[in-house]
């Protein structure tokens, strides 16, 4: 098996073929979070590197899928990894049964399409958002299009969500179930870092903390009572985090 990740994705499949004693190669960014590789290679998987955003390593996945008869399982435009990551929107549910509105990540658009069909369609009257860094904002912009687009540029401290467009079927359904897409900069992500750092104590990643990046900046305007903000990861290079503690003072 191949697939094209950042790291968490290519984690749980380097984990599972692992288990299960099936060869797998995980293609991530050359400037892929060292803990993130470390633990793909420590499941078991060989580590491949191509370029730095997420068209380049699915190009390399695919290429090595079809020069070696491997199965290419994508990291966000396939309908079983949509339906997994969907269960989180159940838990969500479960745990917080009065919640108003959703604050989800957006990169290629996989976690949210998840989230935002499991809710919307056991109780429609919940507000999904996903949440983007400012310059790297492709679903916000194919959105206001009304189709795929792409960025030229992706400049964002948020590795996995540097993605340059969405997927098809990601795109298809973010334009069937959520409410907006709203963005945040790459300082009110570290702020949000260091806040979660300090007072809840836990390390979280740039893409991570996006969600609550616009929780607690305000992106909402204080329209909803009860808000729930999804962590996706918390896979961070200690160079980020001495760079975030040491910045402590400055506010975005």
């Amino acid at each position: 098996m191949v697939t094209a990740s950042s790291g968490n994705h290519g984690q749980a499949i380097a984990w599972i073929t692992g288990v299960h004693g099936v060869p797998c190669t995980v293609v991530m960014p050359e400037d892929a979070v060292k803990a993130k590789e470390n633990a793909a290679r420590g499941y078991g998987a060989e580590v491949v590197f191509s370029g730095t955003l997420s068209h380049e390593r699915i190009t390399k996945a695919r290429e090595l899928a079809e020069a070696n008869d491997l199965l290419y399982l994508p990291g966000y435009d396939h309908y079983d990894v949509i339906a997994g990551q969907g269960t989180i929107g159940l838990e969500l549910l479960e745990q917080v049964p009065d919640v108003e509105a959703v604050l989800v990540p957006v990169g290629g658009g996989g976690l949210i399409s998840g989230i935002a069909t499991a809710i919307k369609e056991i109780h429609p009257q919940v507000k999904v958002f996903g949440v983007e860094p400012q310059f790297s904002n492709s679903m916000y912009l194919s959105l206001q299009n009304g189709r795929i687009t792409a960025r030229e540029t992706i400049d964002t401290i948020s590795d996995g969500l540097r993605s340059k467009q969405p997927g098809a079927l990601t795109f298809s359904i973010v334009q069937n179930y959520v409410d907006e897409i709203l963005v945040v900069s790459d300082a009110e992500i570290k702020e949000a870092m260091r806040l979660i750092m300090q007072y809840q104590k836990q390390v979280i990643e740039p893409s991570g903390a996006t969600a609550p990046a616009a929780a607690l900046f305000e992106k909402l305007g204080g329209r909803y009572k009860t808000v729930a903000a999804v962590i996706s990861g918390g896979n961070v290079d200690f160079s980020v985090l001495s760079q975030i503690i040491s910045h402590e003072n400055q506010q975005p």
